[in-house]
């Protein structure tokens, strides 16, 4: 049984997000880290104090006055960019990483958060240059070896992609778990279901732990040794296959695996709910490009097929990291759809105000020409819940 995370109603799981500001690591940490000013370094430490203290507010007081220090140096921007991020001041920190960048074209950390930034705007193509430029600085980096095949994966460059996945496989073979895994999602892509599966197989390669290891640790070796020799005898070409590998890697914790793989069994058969299980977990994991990817290509593969409710759920769910990462014109775009969806007024009253702050903040956006007709945008026919 595939395990999918309770969602929260849409307007609380975005005060949650935006309260709590979750750290957001784009693909991972990075290739390195560049000098920070003494000044800087100390700003940077008060919000990391005071988000650590849960004192969120203030920690959002204190990016405020980051935000308007002199930079001395790359470094700086850099830094400075890293916090931004994390509170989801996109816009402005894809300046920093920029300035970064154009100071110093020879930081590898300034191209790849570049990078990372770019795609979560939806800017693709400026995503995959700063990428190749973090390779060609860093091209031991698993981090951004990982991001760029990535990128050119969901640009529908699958060659490129694995081509970059056979580079870093030779400069660096002791990090080929992620290699296989990667590689066997890009071939779910093209269709070739056996060739997907076993590098799905030959991803889980678990790490032996020492004779003084804890026993739980020792125990989730085995779980998983198991389930890798289980799913070595399963039918490669089925989906059931996927299916159950995916459900056993996600209960062992194995999440990141188990999306790939159950992402997959969407390509090979759309389901409702495996598209909203695989968006939970790269929500969970920080991954919000990944988690729209994914709830976008569900809408699309199922419109035709599914229950309103049902579809209404991913367009619950696109909407809430839509509205996370700032891309307001999609937030609207497919808002409009959703609210097409509702007829519960429960419905309605979910998407009334996040929208019209978006169309107070958009004043030049007409509502009734973006597709929200005046009772659902001026709350008008609003009659008690049922």
């Amino acid at each position: 049984m595939v395990q999918r995370a309770p969602r929260a109603g849409l307007s609380e799981s975005i005060s949650k997000s935006l309260r709590a500001s979750s750290p957001l690591a784009l693909y991972g940490d990075g290739p390195g880290s560049g000098a920070v000013a003494a000044s800087v370094g100390d700003a940077i430490r008060e919000i990391d104090d005071l988000h650590e203290a849960g004192r969120y507010e203030e920690a959002r007081s204190a990016l405020d006055r980051l935000e308007v220090m002199d930079m001395d140096g790359p470094g700086d921007y850099v830094a400075r960019g890293r916090r931004l991020v994390r509170a989801h001041r996109y816009g402005v920190a894809v300046v920093d990483f920029e300035a970064a960048t154009s100071r110093n074209a020879d930081d590898p950390e300034a191209y790849f958060w570049l990078g990372g930034v770019l795609s979560t705007l939806g800017r693709r193509k400026g995503a995959i240059y700063a990428l190749r430029n973090a390779v060609r600085l860093r091209p031991d980096s698993q981090e951004a070896a990982y991001a760029l095949s990535w990128e050119l994966e969901r640009l529908g460059r699958y060659d490129e992609a694995l081509e970059e996945l056979r580079r870093y496989k030779s400069a660096d073979p002791g990090h080929s778990r992620l290699t296989y895994r990667i590689w066997g999602r890009i071939r779910g892509r093209q269709g070739k279901w056996s060739r997907a599966y076993i590098g799905y197989v030959k991803a889980i390669r678990p790490e032996r732990p020492g004779r003084d290891a804890p026993s739980e640790s020792k125990q989730k070796y085995r779980q998983i040794t198991t389930i890798r020799r289980r799913a070595a005898t399963m039918d490669p070409d089925k989906r059931d296959s996927f299916r159950w590998l995916g459900a056993n890697l996600q209960e062992a914790g194995w999440d990141e695996d188990a999306a790939d793989i159950l992402g997959t069994a969407a390509l090979m058969r759309p389901d409702v709910d495996l598209y909203l299980t695989i968006g939970a977990i790269r929500e969970r994991h920080m991954r919000p490009t990944e988690a729209i990817d994914n709830y976008k290509d569900g809408i699309r593969r199922m419109s035709d097929t599914a229950q309103p409710t049902a579809l209404f759920q991913m367009y619950d769910a696109l909407i809430t990291v839509l509205l996370r990462c700032k891309r307001h014109q999609e937030v609207l775009e497919y808002g409009a759809k959703a609210i097409s969806l509702g007829t519960t007024n429960r419905m309605i009253r979910e998407h009334y105000d996040f929208v019209r702050e978006i169309f107070d903040e958009l004043p030049q956006i007409d509502p009734v020409a973006a597709g929200w007709t005046e009772p659902y945008y001026l709350g008008c026919q609003l009659t008690p819940s049922e």
